[in-house]
C-alpha cells in the first residue's frame, strides 16, 4: 500500500511537470466508452486540507490496513511549475513515519535530498530510491526527535537538492498547516 500511494504521487507529479513543460495543440477527441475503475487502485477513505498540506488516507483492495500521508507540493518563486512534493507517510504496521520527497529529474544522486525544519540548520538527508521519467523519489524513516522538529513549526522549512551540474537548489516547505496535518496523520492511525 505504501508503494501505491507513493507511486501515485510520483506519477501525478511527473505528469504535472510534463503538463507544464508542453502544451499540446487542441485536437478533436473521439467519443470513448466509459472508463472502468482499476480494481487494484487504493480506495481513498479520507482527504483533508490543512492550508498548504493535504492529508490522504487510503486502503488497498483486500486489506484492512489504512495508510495515511500528509503532503505538500513545493513550487519555486516566480510562478514556475511545481518542482517537488514532500510527504510524511505513516506505516500502519510498525507506526514509523517516513519523510518522502519527489523531485524533478536532473539531480545529483549524492548526498540526496536535504529537508530541514529550520532553514538555517542542517536537516535530515533522504536517500534516492528510484527515478521514473522526469521525477525521482527519496525517503528516510524519521526518528521521534526528527519528527518533533517538524511539529509546531512556526517558520518555513527548506528542501535542498543539487542539480546535475552540482548547483544547490532550495525550495521552501510551508509551515502553515503542517502541525495540524501531522496531528491528523498521527490521530488517523491511532497514535
Amino acid at each position: 500500500m505504501r508503494r501505491s500511494l507513493i507511486a501515485s504521487l510520483l506519477l501525478s507529479f511527473a505528469w504535472s511537470v510534463a503538463g507544464h513543460a508542453q502544451t499540446p495543440a487542441p485536437q478533436a477527441v473521439p467519443s470513448a466508452p466509459p472508463t472502468q475503475t482499476d480494481p487494484n487502485a487504493p480506495k481513498t477513505t479520507k482527504r483533508q486540507v490543512f492550508h498548504s498540506w493535504l492529508l490522504v488516507c487510503a486502503t488497498p483492495p483486500g486489506s484492512t490496513d489504512e495508510t495515511c500521508e500528509a503532503d505538500a507540493t513545493l513550487q519555486p518563486d516566480g510562478g514556475l511549475p511545481p518542482a517537488a512534493k514532500v510527504a510524511f507517510v505513516r506505516n500502519p504496521k510498525d507506526q514509523t513515519v517516513r519523510l518522502v520527497a519527489i523531485v524533478q529529474g536532473n539531480v545529483t544522486i549524492e548526498p540526496g535530498v536535504e529537508v530541514a525544519a529550520d532553514p538555517d540548520k542542517n536537516g535530515v538527508i533522504l536517500g534516492f530510491r528510484s527515478c521514473l521519467n522526469s521525477a525521482c523519489l527519496a525517503d528516510v524513516v524519521l526518528s521521534a526527535e526528527d519528527l518533533q522538529h517538524f511539529r509546531g513549526l512556526t517558520h518555513e522549512g527548506r528542501l535542498s537538492i543539487k542539480n546535475a551540474a552540482g548547483e544547490k537548489l532550495s525550495l521552501t516547505i510551508p509551515a502553515l498547516g503542517l502541525d495540524e496535518a501531522l496531528n491528523a496523520l498521527l490521530v488517523a492511525q491511532g497514535q
